[in-house]
């Protein structure tokens, strides 16, 4: 089992590194970088508790094992598209397809962040 995690974090690894470099909001969206991330650590059974805000971490929790094994089954992120952009400031909200190395695209919205930048919101459909 750790085989598809540790695939899924190498993926997410170097994801983050081309993202970094190449990243314009304009078009990748202000929350990919954080996203994938987010994405890497559900697969690998934690929520990101640097990422998440407090209040969400425990919901997070409540659902981690259930969401980590389907991440686990889709294989590492192979691509993420924005698709959609809701609100301004810290309720803005980013909607992405996310491709997995298995096939799979999932619609993927972040944001709803804190004062100290920590994300609210997160939902998975697909």
């Amino acid at each position: 089992m750790r085989g598809p995690i540790a695939a899924v974090v190498l993926a997410g690894a170097l994801l983050f590194a081309a993202a970094a470099s190449a990243q314009d909001a304009g078009t990748d969206g202000e929350f990919r970088v954080p996203l994938a991330q987010i994405i890497v650590g559900l697969a690998d059974g934690e929520c990101d508790a640097d990422l998440l805000a407090p209040n969400f971490v425990p919901l997070c929790e409540e659902q981690l094992w259930e969401v980590g094994q389907v991440l686990q089954t889709f294989g590492a992120i192979t691509g993420m598209r924005l698709i959609d952009v809701e609100g301004e400031g810290d309720a803005r909200r980013e909607i992405y397809d996310v491709d997995f190395s298995a096939g799979r695209t999932v619609k993927v919205g972040i944001g709803a962040r804190t004062a100290d930048g920590k994300f609210t919101s997160l939902s998975f459909d697909g």
